[in-house]
């Protein structure tokens, strides 16, 4: 192999490597993951690992490349999506809420498993929402922030009494909800929850 070759493939794999490590220091937990976010990471992975498989193999070693790539890139992306349902949930939990975050596992062709964010169940008291204290605001902070960085619309339900009512307040005080569908079931349903996601069969 000469010596250009072994220089391009040391920076197409520099390159790899720095998409994720760029995207995690600028992100932080307010990074926006979402679908243009998965494919964008997808498509890069396609460009770089196409152009190593065309280093090696030709054009039929492009296609390869491209497609092992965009499975590098696509999962980094989801695996950052489910890592932002999890902080949140962690904030909930540190506020004295039940929190659940549903993921789905796919296997891909080559028998990969790559897990999915599904959605977030959060379960709160009511007494705690209506006065919240600083751990229950920092909550409502950290999901308040998740749902402003997302370029996705989700869904957002909420179901209670005066706690419900509540739940929308901070959140519309965030402007949390202005990109979202909120699904008000305030005074309809009794169960105190707070549900996200981007699948509207979650229940």
């Amino acid at each position: 192999m000469n010596k250009l070759k072994l220089t391009m493939i040391a920076m197409l794999a520099a390159s790899l490597t720095g998409c994720a490590t760029i995207d995690q220091l600028a992100g932080g937990s307010a990074s926006p993951i979402n679908k243009g976010t998965v494919a964008k990471g997808a498509g890069i992975g396609c460009a770089a690992g196409g152009a190593l498989g065309a280093i090696f193999a030709g054009k039929d070693g492009a296609l390869k490349g491209c497609a092992a790539g965009g499975l590098i890139g696509g999962g980094f992306a989801y695996k950052q999506e489910l890592a932002r349902a999890r902080e949140a949930a962690d904030a909930a939990r540190l506020a004295g809420m039940k929190a659940t975050v549903g993921v789905k596992t796919e296997t891909s062709a080559d028998g990969k498993a790559t897990e999915k964010f599904q959605g977030l169940v959060i379960e709160y008291d009511p007494a705690s929402v209506v006065k919240p204290d600083d751990k229950t605001k920092a909550f409502f902070d950290k999901l308040g922030t998740i749902l402003k960085s997302s370029k996705n619309e989700l869904t957002v339900r909420t179901e209670g009494g005066a706690g419900c009512l509540a739940v929308v307040g901070e959140l519309n005080g965030r402007n949390a909800l202005t990109k979202h569908k909120l699904d008000n079931q305030c005074g309809k349903v009794p169960t105190d929850r707070i549900l996200v996601s981007p699948l509207p069969e979650l229940k």
